[in-house]
């Protein structure tokens, strides 16, 4: 922290700050920048697994590969279950594909009771 203070110092302050984010600029990128579409068009897949609790789970997409889902990842008003049909954008997230905007395709068909 000491060492860091006086490269601080030493170099100009705020100005050497400045000049190096402008040179350096891949630093400071926020974490939201650095995801990339990896297709614009829509996937659909079946949930493999989700946890309401920690608000994390995994889709089946229907080209054969896993995405990460969070539950803000999910469109305002949807819930998602185990087995469920959902369509969703693919995003290649820092550790992997990630599933954003996640709406379901149909609704589960509740068993009647008789």
């Amino acid at each position: 922290m000491i060492k860091n203070l006086f490269i601080f110092r030493a170099y100009g302050g705020w100005d050497f700050l400045f000049l190096v984010r402008f040179l350096y600029p891949k630093f400071f990128i926020g974490k939201h920048l650095k995801e990339r579409r990896i297709d614009n068009k829509m996937v659909e897949g079946t949930v493999k697994f989700f946890n309401r609790v920690r608000n994390y789970g995994f889709i089946n997409g229907d080209d054969g590969k896993t995405y990460f889902v969070h539950g803000t990842g999910l469109k305002e008003g949807v819930s998602i279950d185990e087995g469920d049909k959902v369509s969703f954008k693919a995003v290649e997230g820092e550790k992997g594909p990630k599933a954003e905007d996640v709406e379901k395709l149909e609704e589960k068909k509740e068993k009647k009771e008789e």
